[in-house]
C-alpha cells in the first residue's frame, strides 16, 4: 500500500503567508484590518434636535402670525360691483404686508438660530435639517392663520364702501425668508467656529 503524502511536506509552514486575505479583511501596515463597509448611524442627538426645532417652529409660526396681523398694514379698498378696489392706485402699497412678513420672518429665522445653537450643542445636523423644514412649515401656518385672522367679508357691504383689505400675502417667495435665514446664521456661526478652533495652535505641537 502506497504511503499517504505528508501534509506538513506539501503544505509547508509558511507557504500560505503571501496569499491575500479572504473575505472582506485586507493588510494595513501588516497586520489584517476589516474593510467592510460600516452602518452610517445618525446621531441620537441630531435626531432630537431637528424634531424639536421643527416643534419649536411650529409655536413660532403662532406668534409670526399674530405679530403680522397686528403690525402689518392694509390697503384700503371700496366695495363696488363684483369685488373690490384699490382706493390708492399705487401698486406698491399692497405689497406692504409682504414686506412685514419677510421682516418678522426672518427676525424669526434669527431667533431660532440663537436658541438652536445654544441648546443644540453639538447636533448641529439637526439643527441645521430642523430649521430649513420647520422654517417653511412655520411660515406656512404663520400665512394660513394671518390670512383667516385678517380676513375681510364683503357679503352684505353696499357699493362705495371703504374699507380696509384683507391681510393676503401675494409674493409667496417671502415665506423662504424664514428656513434661509436660519441655515445662513447657524452655517456661518458653525464656519466661524472651525476656523477659529483651527486658528488655535495646537500646544503639543503635532501639529
Amino acid at each position: 500500500m502506497a504511503a499517504e503524502p505528508d501534509p506538513a511536506a506539501t503544505h509547508p509552514p509558511g507557504a500560505d503567508d503571501d496569499r491575500p486575505p479572504e473575505g472582506d479583511a485586507a493588510i494595513a501596515g501588516g497586520e489584517t484590518v476589516d474593510v467592510r463597509p460600516r452602518e452610517v448611524i445618525v446621531d441620537r442627538a441630531d435626531l432630537r434636535g431637528g424634531a424639536l426645532t421643527v416643534l419649536g417652529c411650529l409655536l413660532l409660526g403662532v406668534v409670526v402670525a399674530l405679530l403680522w396681523w397686528w403690525r402689518a398694514p392694509r390697503e384700503m379698498v371700496v366695495v363696488v360691483s363684483g369685488g373690490a378696489d384699490p382706493v390708492d392706485a399705487q401698486p406698491g402699497a399692497f405689497f406692504a404686508a409682504d414686506l412685514w412678513f419677510l421682516g418678522i420672518g426672518a427676525a424669526a429665522g434669527v431667533l431660532v438660530g440663537v436658541i438652536g445653537l445654544r441648546l443644540a450643542g453639538t447636533a448641529r445636523i439637526g439643527l441645521l435639517v430642523g430649521g430649513a423644514i420647520g422654517g417653511v412649515v412655520g411660515s406656512i401656518l404663520a400665512t394660513w392663520l394671518g390670512e383667516r385672522w385678517g380676513a375681510v367679508d364683503l357679503a352684505g357691504l353696499g357699493q362705495g364702501t371703504v374699507l380696509d383689505a384683507g391681510l393676503r400675502v401675494r409674493a409667496t417667495g417671502v415665506l423662504l425668508a424664514w428656513p434661509i435665514v436660519t441655515v445662513a446664521f447657524v452655517g456661518l456661526v458653525t464656519l466661524a467656529e472651525w476656523f477659529v478652533d483651527r486658528q488655535v495652535p495646537d500646544p503639543l505641537g503635532t501639529t
